[in-house]
């Protein structure tokens, strides 16, 4: 699929470099909009990305302009199998790193890393049901394109692969200092469902961070 949407900005399914490009943005901005300083998260973007790279790889997007890469979108219209797959690769991620840890082979940001993400997957897991009953999905772009046509164009490509599915709604997780981007979300369509403090993002930052679980109702 590839839809010209005005001028040189072109939105079509991630082929070639296209997933090394995203896993180079979504480690880039990880942290609010910043890498995570001193750690090797290979491992960790291969358990987050995979099921999107693979299995869900033709509802996905990437942005561009003028051939420049500017952001994408990972959609999941099949919500049970991907949280399926996500769960067994979180364990499997688990599971190597502990023993890595007993081995010695893990650093002490790396384990701080690894031991904060596991709070917060507990906590998610418990509370996780609808992941696995609604399409959801992931959208980033690069930090000069964070308002504005690219944004808008990726999230119009979920609202039409969800619809195209035959679903009404879709949800998506967004980190957010306490307090902010609530608004901005609810101007652009979406609506605040669930509120949960990020450990991990509130201890890389010093301030407390906020996962905002949103939902947006198709027309």
């Amino acid at each position: 699929m590839s839809t010209r949407l005005s001028g040189e900005l072109v939105l079509r399914t991630p082929v070639d470099s296209d997933p090394l490009e995203i896993r180079r943005l979504m480690e880039a901005t990880i942290v609010l909009g910043r890498p995570v300083p001193e750690i090797d998260l290979a491992e960790y973007l291969d358990a987050c990305l995979g099921w999107y790279l693979t299995a869900g790889l033709q509802d996905a997007a990437v942005c561009r302009i003028d051939g420049s890469f500017r952001g994408y979108s990972l959609v999941c219209v099949d919500p049970g199998n991907a949280e399926r797959a996500l769960r067994r690769s979180m364990a499997q991620l688990t599971v190597h790193t502990i023993g890595c840890a007993l081995l010695g082979r893990v650093d002490a940001p790396t384990r701080r890393f690894y031991r904060l993400r596991l709070r917060d997957a507990i906590t998610l897991g418990i509370q996780g049901r609808e992941r696995s009953r609604l399409p959801h999905a992931h959208l980033n772009v690069v930090a000069d394109a964070r308002s504005g046509s690219v944004a808008l164009a990726l999230r119009d490509h979920i609202d039409r692969r969800v619809a195209l599915a035959g679903y009404e709604r879709w949800m998506g997780e967004v980190n957010a200092p306490l307090g902010a981007r609530a608004s901005a979300l609810e101007r652009l369509g979406f609506e605040v469902v669930k509120r949960q403090r990020n450990h991990t993002l509130s201890q890389l930052t010093g301030r407390v961070v906020e996962r905002l679980t949103v939902e947006r109702q198709l027309g």
